[in-house]
């Protein structure tokens, strides 16, 4: 009787005192007290031990034994540390600040259809020449010639000028 006590009683006030105990709280925005979705909580020395906030800026994790210091980061929010103690059951609002920053300059480039179009046709894998209408203006000849100056084309005529013409691209 006195073992069967003992396993009763091992078994339901063991898993009493071994529950762990947790950090819960809430993100907001510091300006408008917005809760901040996906909010990045985890603790400084050891970051595998992490969580996000919810859709509600609700956040809970495991508490450390001692004491600990946990990291809230967002984009565009500057980071915040706070230090927990073990017995510490509070529940934690934290506000974030917005990160602001300025831009001394701003460059933007356009570019023309045709510039676009040349830049994409350069940018492709396959080897590629452009022939534009300035480079073939003021030059007698037909399109054989033009072709011929090309690097990789060959143009074999079998016959005179206007004769029929083979055209080979790289062999």
């Amino acid at each position: 009787m006195k073992i069967a006590f003992f396993f009763l009683l091992f078994f339901f006030v063991y898993p009493v005192f071994a529950q762990k105990d947790f950090i819960n709280g809430k993100v907001l925005d510091a300006k408008n007290a917005q809760p901040l979705v996906g909010v990045s909580v985890s603790f400084e020395k050891n970051k595998q031990k992490g969580t996000f906030t919810d859709e509600n800026g609700l956040f809970r994790l495991e508490k450390p034994s001692p004491k600990a210091t946990l990291i809230f980061s967002f984009i565009g929010y500057e980071k915040q540390k706070v230090e927990i103690l073990a017995d510490d059951n509070s529940f934690k609002t934290i506000q974030l600040v917005e990160k602001t920053s300025e831009l001394n300059e701003v460059v933007v480039k356009g570019l023309t259809q045709e510039q676009a179009d040349v830049r994409d046709i350069k940018l492709n894998v396959n080897p590629v020449t452009i022939i534009t209408a300035k480079q073939i203006e003021n030059r007698a000849g037909n399109l054989n010639e033009v072709l011929a100056r090309q690097a990789g084309i060959q143009i074999r005529q079998s016959g005179g000028l206007g004769s029929e013409a083979r055209i080979s691209v790289r062999g």
